[in-house]
């Protein structure tokens, strides 16, 4: 039986443990979230005036590398999968303009959507410093795209998982080799050898090596997983996993009609 515990949890980032699935199941979330979940992000750009130190290549990539949030991402269509044909209309795209001069440094907050309801998921990040008399003038396209054509379509900045720490104690003479050895100060002795929290251990085993008599056994929970993501801020974390499952699912039954008519 699946179970899911929830260890942290910020719109940013989170970290729950997973019990009752396998390796195969949790790395196809990892996979999917990482790589197939839509978010915005810019995809073409005209450029009217650069007269900045940044190259136009350089400074489109980092306008296009600038995770973009919107309230209502669900209204937004896939290119190839709008009525436009992904000729560009307001259910596919989204237009940001940036006009500078200087003396003065870019962010992304100078950036400005035609649509109220999306801008950068960060207010400061630094796009260029423009001295006196340099100006940057031009038009960003932003499409919804997934992770696996271009990484500035990747929703996630951390999608991992590793396997729940198992640690055997048997026969302990609380010498207390291993609790120097232990990195994280998992170990501690109060009449016996006890584990603080297992759910920090990484599996290291510097406290298995410690030990002369072997009273220390690490291994693994082999259906028990911790897993770990963070967001580039653009989607909430909670929004990413519901997508990933979504798109398995999804998978799944058009596997299942495949096979059907096989």
């Amino acid at each position: 039986m699946t179970d899911i515990q929830i260890l942290d949890y910020l719109d940013t980032n989170g970290k729950f443990l997973i019990k009752g699935v396998s390796a195969a199941f949790i790395n196809a979330v990892r996979r999917v979230a990482m790589s197939e979940v839509p978010k915005l992000a810019v995809d073409y750009i005209r450029i009217y005036d650069n007269s900045s130190s940044l190259y136009n290549e350089t400074l489109s990539s980092r306008i296009g590398l600038i995770p973009l949030k919107a309230e209502e991402l669900e209204f937004f269509k896939m290119p190839d999968e709008c009525e436009c044909g992904g000729e560009g209309c307001g259910s596919c795209q989204t237009v940001l303009s940036l006009s500078a001069e200087g003396p003065k440094i870019v962010y992304s907050s100078d950036l400005v959507a035609s649509d109220p309801s999306i801008k950068p998921a960060y207010q400061d990040i630094p796009i260029v410093n423009l001295h006196e008399g340099q100006r940057v003038v031009c038009e960003a396209i932003a499409k919804l795209g997934i992770g696996k054509n271009h990484a500035k379509w990747q929703a996630t900045t951390i999608c991992a998982y590793r396997n729940l720490a198992k640690i055997d104690i048997i026969d302990c003479d609380l010498c207390g080799d291993c609790i120097k050895e232990c990195p994280k100060g998992l170990l501690s002795i109060n009449k016996e050898l006890r584990i603080k929290n297992i759910l920090d251990c990484n599996i290291c085993r510097l406290c298995e090596r410690a030990c002369s008599i072997d009273a220390i056994r690490v291994g693994l929970e082999k259906d028990q997983y911790i897993f770990s993501i963070e967001s580039d801020g653009s989607i909430n974390v909670k929004d990413i996993v519901n997508t990933a499952v979504d798109v398995i699912e999804n998978k799944l039954l058009n596997l299942k009609k495949y096979l059907e008519i096989i």
